[in-house]
């Protein structure tokens, strides 16, 4: 991305990788920057003004910025620097930014972190509290992929109660003590397949299809779980709902 104008006024002239989701937007050629990258305009702008003011670069390394792509706030990771363009005469005249994506290298290194932390425990011998604990303290280092977690365990007799948290208060409406054994429930198994995880969620309640309302918020986790994942697909029937997914982690 080239970079061309005064004080903070930067109008862009783009070289957008293949696949970056606003290659395919013409209008942000020769549009300020503060109106393209407008949602992180807060976090670009005092390193643009540091190069045009002070004809001094810029470098950033893995920064996380929020973009809007697909639908909803992207969290990214960017490693680029901003270097002043002058003049014959030695005068800062534009800006050049070069830029790499780093989110998939970023987002995967955090993953497997969690996953190795889950598997350091030293102790050989450990009571199932103490378990349940350092699962929990472990789980909740991750709060970008792990906002919270919920843990339960079967009783004899079906039901599963709460026996683990992170992130989340135990007895809040959405971490129930008990979860009864009989009656509609919602099951999710989870298997890695080569580079990715399958995941199945299997709900046995009363199927309701998106509605088409205005304002209507029923089917938009559908819609996510589309942009989020490599692969999805729903089977619904009258004993309940199947959803398939699958999502490459490496």
């Amino acid at each position: 991305m080239d970079g061309v104008g005064t004080g903070a006024d930067v109008f862009l002239q783009c070289r957008l990788p293949p696949r970056h989701p606003r290659r395919q937007v013409p209008w942000a050629l020769g549009r300020p920057a503060s109106e393209v990258w407008a949602e992180i305009w807060v976090d670009i702008r005092p390193r643009i003004e540091r190069v045009l003011s002070a004809g001094e670069s810029t470098w950033d390394e893995a920064l996380m910025l929020l973009l809007e792509r697909s639908g909803y706030s992207d969290e990214t990771f960017h490693t680029f620097s901003y270097s002043p363009l002058r003049d014959e005469d030695a005068n800062v005249v534009g800006m050049l930014c070069v830029v790499s994506e780093d989110t998939e290298r970023i987002i995967s290194e955090r993953r497997m972190t969690t996953l190795r932390d889950l598997g350091s425990d030293p102790s050989v011998v450990r009571t199932e509290r103490q378990i349940l604990d350092f699962a929990a303290d472990q789980l909740a280092g991750n709060p970008y992929d792990l906002p919270f977690t919920l843990t339960y365990l079967f009783d004899d007799d079906g039901d599963a109660r709460l026996a683990g948290v992170s992130g989340i208060t135990p007895g809040h409406r959405a971490a129930p003590e008990t979860l009864s054994g009989s009656g509609p429930s919602i099951s999710l198994r989870a298997t890695a397949v080569g580079d990715g995880l399958q995941v199945t969620v299997t709900d046995t309640g009363a199927w309701k299809t998106p509605r088409d309302s205005a304002g209507s918020h029923r089917g938009r986790g559908i819609s996510l779980m589309r942009h989020l994942m490599e692969d999805s697909n729903i089977q619904s029937s009258g004993a309940g709902t199947t959803v398939h997914m699958y999502a490459r982690i490496t």
